[in-house]
C-alpha cells in the first residue's frame, strides 16, 4: 500500500510539472484533462482490483474482441 501511495504522489508531481511546461495556455486545458484523466485512472486501479479479477476482465475482453471479428467477417 505504501508502494502505491509513493508512485502515485510521484506521478502527481510529474503530471504538475508538466501542467507548468508549455510556453502558452492555449495548450494547458489538454494537458490538464491528460493529467486529470491518468490520475483518475490511478485512483481507480486499486478499487477495481478489487472488484474485478485482472485475468477474467482481460479474457471478457478478448472474447468481446472475438466476437466483434467474427461479426465482421460473416459481413
Amino acid at each position: 500500500m505504501a508502494a502505491y501511495v509513493r508512485g502515485f504522489i510521484a506521478l502527481f508531481l510529474l503530471l504538475m510539472v508538466l501542467l507548468h511546461l508549455p510556453p502558452g495556455k492555449s495548450y494547458q486545458k489538454y494537458i490538464r484533462f491528460f493529467a486529470e484523466l491518468i490520475l483518475t485512472i490511478a485512483l481507480l486501479t486499486p478499487v477495481l482490483s478489487v472488484v474485478c479479477d485482472s485475468e477474467e476482465f482481460l479474457r471478457r475482453i478478448d472474447y468481446e474482441e472475438f466476437t466483434e471479428e467474427l461479426e465482421e467477417l460473416s459481413k
